[in-house]
């Protein structure tokens, strides 16, 4: 794993792996092998040079020996609000970021960016270790709770507090890539303990924050999305 135009990138065999996207998109190009994928009741396979694109709004997993490429968007950009009834999706050609705004000019976004939701977002952000209240969130937002709540489920796929762990886990990365140890990283971040961080964090990508610290290059890899 490694980090490339703002992106996490990933290449490496595998036999299976658990997402919960938490507001994220990921992308992937299998190069080899068979992969099934599963989200709810629904199933996929795909093979050598097939492409596939998972939204924000459910968990799905994946199973067989395949090789590929992923790249996990941790701001969606283009493809904020957009969901896919199948993440079957035509190979790229070109830049990643010209086929992903191809992906997202086909498709209706689920709701346009809000000031209110922006305002949450932002006041989450500016408040990663502390637990926010929903009454507190919408009175920063100048909302309603019950409005906020319906904002944030249209346009990340999650209530705010599950929003809020999202982006600890997402600045916990950061700081495990730079190296600082992971008790640190659990005090900084707003998590109880190393063991609340551990359980929150493999929900993501399916590793531990010490696997993760492993696997994560600090160079780049030439990427041939």
């Amino acid at each position: 794993m490694w980090r490339e135009d703002g992106l996490l990138l990933m290449r490496g065999r595998t036999r299976g792996y658990t997402v919960e996207p938490r507001g994220e998109y990921v992308v992937g190009v299998i190069e080899a092998g068979h992969m099934r994928a599963t989200r709810g009741r629904d199933q996929w396979d795909f093979r050598a040079g097939d492409a596939c694109v998972w939204d924000a709004t459910a968990a799905h997993r994946g199973s067989g020996d395949w090789v590929a490429w992923l790249a996990v968007l941790e701001d969606p950009g283009p493809l904020r609000g957009v969901a896919f009834a199948s993440p079957v999706a035509t190979p790229p050609r070109g830049t990643l970021i010209e086929w992903l705004h191809d992906l997202a000019g086909a498709r209706e976004p689920l709701i346009r960016d809000d000031p209110a939701l922006e305002r949450a977002r932002d006041y989450l952000g500016d408040h990663l270790q502390k637990r926010v209240t929903l009454d507190e969130l919408a009175a920063a937002a100048g909302t309603d709770k019950f409005r906020l709540v319906r904002l944030f489920r249209a346009a990340t796929g999650m209530p705010p507090h599950r929003y809020q762990l999202a982006q600890r886990v997402r600045l916990a990365r950061r700081m495990i890539e730079r190296g600082v140890p992971v008790a640190e990283v659990a005090a900084a971040t707003g998590f109880a303990d190393q063991s609340h961080l551990h359980r929150h964090f493999r929900r993501t990508l399916d590793l531990t924050p010490r696997e993760y610290a492993r696997r994560f290059l600090k160079g780049t890899v030439p990427f041939r999305f």
